[in-house]
């Protein structure tokens, strides 16, 4: 009897943008309630963006997928909540799945990591705009 086909480790690739988001909120974070709280969330932050590697497809499509469908061909925006305990504010990591080539592995591209309580983005920047780091 032949084995399932495990599913394909993805590669990571986290905008210079969605970087610079994790690090503001870091920041305020630390000055809000203290360093541990804010190495929590931070060393929780990177567990949540290491869970892409595996079943990334899993997550449903973001509130603004249509947008982003608009200005990417049709390219689906899909979402990982994560919140740091039971309570708390949620974040939205936004981010695209992208297919094996010749040359590189299957490739989650995060874009944005959004406060939970932000409004959806009504328009994306266009994909010059899109760098990742």
């Amino acid at each position: 009897m032949k084995e399932p086909d495990a599913p394909p480790i993805y590669a990571l690739r986290v905008a210079e943008d969605a970087r610079r988001q994790i690090d503001v909120e870091l920041v305020r974070l630390f000055d809000a309630v203290g360093e541990d709280a804010a190495v929590s969330w931070r060393l929780g932050m990177e567990d949540a963006l290491a869970s892409l590697a595996t079943l990334p497809g899993c997550c449903p499509l973001a509130p603004e997928n249509s947008v982003y469908q608009q200005v990417h061909h049709g390219v689906p925006l899909r979402q990982l909540l994560y919140r740091r305990r039971n309570s708390g504010p949620t974040w939205c990591l936004l981010f695209t799945l992208h297919k094996q080539t010749a040359n590189d592995p299957p490739t989650v591209h995060v874009h944005q990591v959004r406060h939970g309580g932000q409004f959806p983005l009504t328009q994306w920047p266009n994909p010059a705009d899109d760098t990742d780091a």
